[in-house]
């Protein structure tokens, strides 16, 4: 019997991009027997191992506001003060009203790098809910410009910070061969007409512009020189390997930008992406 993972990359407060897309994935395949997932990704595919695929939709329809899953202290070129340091106990509160990732039934890993040896793991989602809530955030958060987080991994507490910072989409697929079938999910564009990023997105007046735009420069590179040859390995075996993304920046927006018009407009442009259809890798002869 075939396989099938979905791959969900990191893509910050762009995440309602990919909810229609995951929920078309569903209902089009089934349940996955394999879920993996990076930064916002990882809360993904933290949010539907349950089995219940409308928890994504549910989560971001709650969230109207940045500040209600993020706060920053000072920005740092405008002088403005924002609420509380950089941290994600916000988001936390929500997953836990959500039971974001407490039953699982689909297994879950997510890709954290570990800050003492740098080393990109697939971490999987197991043991009580506090660990697994550790671990999702671990693969979200930027070090150092987050707070230090902690995940678990052969039994003991190690820090670690977002493995999209060296490999956007996550590696959790275990051995998959010829008719077995893979999905992935960008947050970012893959095309090169649609990584032209248009001037007005780079936007660095304030600490969260610069972030976002430096996030997006690693992502790029990330995608190009790690993700896609990964993806492209796996067609070349067999594995029928469909793809989606954003046809442009202009469908997603600024990474660290967010209230109820950016999330209303994510969704409508993973409508549109489910609408064309993914891009289907073909084998290297």
């Amino acid at each position: 019997m075939s396989r099938h993972a979905l791959l969900v990359s990191g893509g910050a407060l762009r995440g309602p991009f990919s909810v229609p897309i995951i929920e078309h994935v569903w209902t089009q395949h089934g349940p996955p027997e394999e879920l993996g997932g990076t930064s916002i990704g990882a809360l993904h595919c933290a949010a539907i191992s349950g089995g219940d695929i409308d928890s994504m939709r549910k989560l971001w329809m709650s969230v109207d506001d940045r500040r209600q899953m993020l706060s920053i202290p000072v920005d740092l070129f405008s002088g403005g003060l924002a609420d509380g340091l950089v941290s994600m106990k916000r988001a936390r509160k929500i997953l836990r009203r959500n039971h974001i990732g407490l039953r699982r039934k689909i297994p879950v890993h997510v890709g954290i790098v570990d800050a003492a040896t740098g080393e990109v793991r697939q971490v999987p989602l197991t043991g009580p809910y506090d660990r697994v809530l550790d671990c999702v955030f671990a693969s979200a958060s930027l070090s150092p410009a987050m707070e230090i987080t902690h995940y678990w991994w052969e039994g003991k507490k190690r820090i670690g910070y977002d493995g999209g910072l060296f490999e956007v989409l996550p590696r959790a697929v275990g051995e998959l061969g010829a008719g077995d079938r893979v999905t992935a999910i960008f947050h970012s564009p893959i095309t090169a007409a649609g990584r032209r990023k248009p001037t007005s997105q780079r936007n660095v007046s304030t600490a969260w512009g610069m972030l976002g735009s430096q996030l997006d420069d690693i992502v790029d590179r990330a995608v190009l020189e790690r993700d896609m040859p990964y993806l492209q390995s796996l067609a070349d075996r067999g594995v029928i390997v469909d793809v989606y993304a954003p046809e442009s920046w202009d469908d997603v927006g600024p990474s660290w930008t967010y209230d109820a018009t950016w999330r209303d407009h994510r969704m409508a442009a993973g409508d549109r992406a489910v609408a064309r259809g993914p891009i289907r890798l073909e084998p290297r002869s």
